[in-house]
């Protein structure tokens, strides 16, 4: 199962948009030198916004739970879950340390404040706490709460010994390509930009 930023696709898509336009325009009504010195900006922004908001995913396997991050990617192996809070956004607590997930933010104050009027049933054990309350980042049509709950229900499954065995690890890989690219853009943007003047 793989989990995406809220509203990601739909405001990637709609930047690009803007960018192709505002590139077409470019071309259209302006010099050469000043297509050269602001096209690359364009370009820049859209991948941008690309890394931000659609990269980033929670992706939940038999083996590990990914958390796709916009630098950085952490693999962690269910036996290496100890807690799965919810408080700013899905984070994994482990003995190496805590991992949040870009992809699964907690709500706002209107979303929770809308979302206590939804029925919050037939969770994982684990979601409540004194009294069966959840807290707002645990709320079931969440981001952090849909993460929450599979990655609960997993967890559940590990206890009950139905998940294949695994090495307990956590691993980091940073995201050097695409880091590279973005570093790389902003460069020849400024490089283009300062030539072009």
């Amino acid at each position: 199962m793989t989990l995406r930023p809220p509203f990601g696709l739909a405001l990637t898509v709609a930047v690009w948009l803007v960018c192709a336009a505002s590139l077409v325009l470019l071309v259209a009504t302006r010099s050469v030198s000043e297509d050269v010195a602001y096209a690359p900006w364009l370009l820049l922004a859209g991948y941008a916004m690309w890394m931000v908001f659609w990269a980033p995913a929670v992706v939940i396997e038999d083996r590990d739970v990914r958390l796709r991050n916009v630098a950085r990617t952490r693999v962690v192996a269910w036996s290496a879950i100890h807690e799965v809070e919810t408080r700013y956004n899905l984070t994994l607590v482990t003995e190496s340390g805590s991992f949040g997930a870009w992809a699964a933010p907690a709500p706002g104050a209107l979303s929770a404040i809308r979302g206590r009027q939804q029925p919050a049933e037939h969770l994982p054990g684990s979601t409540y706490g004194p009294g069966r309350t959840i807290g707002i980042g645990d709320l079931p049509h969440s981001e952090s709460g849909v993460a929450a709950y599979h990655v609960r229900r997993g967890l559940e499954l590990r206890d009950d010994g139905r998940l294949p065995a695994d090495d307990g690890r956590v691993v980091t890989t940073w995201h050097r390509a695409e880091l590279g690219v973005l570093l790389a853009g902003l460069c020849l943007s400024m490089l283009l930009t300062a030539f072009a003047r």
